[in-house]
């Protein structure tokens, strides 16, 4: 029974695509989701650093049972993200930055910075880290079903690509020109930006859930 119960916490906690190798994810039938990985992804990282352009309620529904479990047990949760079309989701982006052990950072200038890039970053203290770079944001159709390209690499498969990454990110993080810090309570703002009339009205909500 213990070994049992050894191998489901095994199972729960490692990757389906493991921490080794790479993987292709296109949103195809086979094989798992990036929300599926990305949730084991969480629970066995040390930090998390997420960039992405957009955070919306329905990305964040199946990840923040790991997110709350991962940042409770110490892990750092670091996230930028921007008001670019006022598309993010306020109550998303407050929920995400209630959680411990988290801080967020947002670029509200649109004039000069247009952040594009989607990264989930998975640091580890064994030096496993593993990462996810491609066109999905934060939102469940983009992270399940949609028509997307993501590509996990590791940290022995791609020791210095992952290692850009790590500290292309720390440059952002540190770049109080790009980014300014995000606390709960800290709402007037974050509000107004993500209700201007920037988003584009003739989008459903489903089309939104895509960006």
């Amino acid at each position: 029974q213990n070994e049992e119960a050894l191998q489901h916490e095994i199972t729960r906690l490692m990757p389906t695509t493991g921490l080794l190798e790479g993987r292709l994810f296109s949103g195809a039938s086979e094989g798992p989701t990036m929300a599926s990985e990305l949730a084991r992804e969480i629970v066995s990282a040390d930090r998390i650093d997420w960039l992405v352009s957009f955070v919306r309620e329905s990305g964040i529904a199946t990840l923040m049972p790991s997110l709350e479990e991962a940042t409770a047990r110490g892990a750092k949760f670091r996230l930028l993200t921007t008001t670019y079309m006022a598309v993010s989701d306020f109550s998303a982006i407050k929920r995400l930055a209630s959680l411990p052990n988290t801080e967020v950072r947002i670029s509200y200038n649109e004039t000069t910075t247009r952040l594009h890039a989607k990264a989930y970053l998975f640091y580890r203290e064994s030096q496993s880290h593993t990462v996810y770079v491609g066109s999905s944001n934060l939102s469940g159709p983009a992270l399940t079903q949609g028509m997307e390209w993501n590509i996990k690499t590791t940290a022995l498969e791609s020791p210095h690509a992952v290692d850009a990454m790590f500290r292309q990110f720390e440059a952002y993080w540190h770049d109080t020109d790009l980014f300014e810090r995000y606390q709960v309570g800290d709402d007037e703002r974050l509000q107004r930006a993500l209700s201007r009339p920037y988003r584009p009205l003739e989008l459903s909500e489903d089309e939104l859930n895509t960006l």
